[in-house]
């Protein structure tokens, strides 16, 4: 397994965090949402690594600070292949 530190430019990448929105818009109560979307996910208080094995995509997640003791996990999320 190949972890990377990503941009969130690689169209795989795109698809599984628009993947991930969707199926949480449509499972999850509106309040209990708090998915952020790819411009969210580019801020600099977010960092979002992507997992890769044998070059396919096999998950990601994004730690957003919220003050140097606390962060969050944001879009933790596994390919259906994995």
């Amino acid at each position: 397994m190949n972890i990377i530190k990503d941009t969130l430019v690689q169209p795989e990448v795109i698809g599984l965090i628009k993947q991930h929105l969707s199926e949480m818009a449509a499972t999850s109560p509106p309040e209990s949402t708090h998915a952020l979307g790819i411009e969210k996910l580019k801020q600099p208080d977010v960092t979002f690594w992507s997992a890769w094995i044998d070059g396919s995509l096999a998950g990601c997640v994004a730690l957003k600070e919220i003050n140097c003791d606390h962060a969050e996990i944001k879009s933790m999320r596994t390919a259906d292949a994995f």
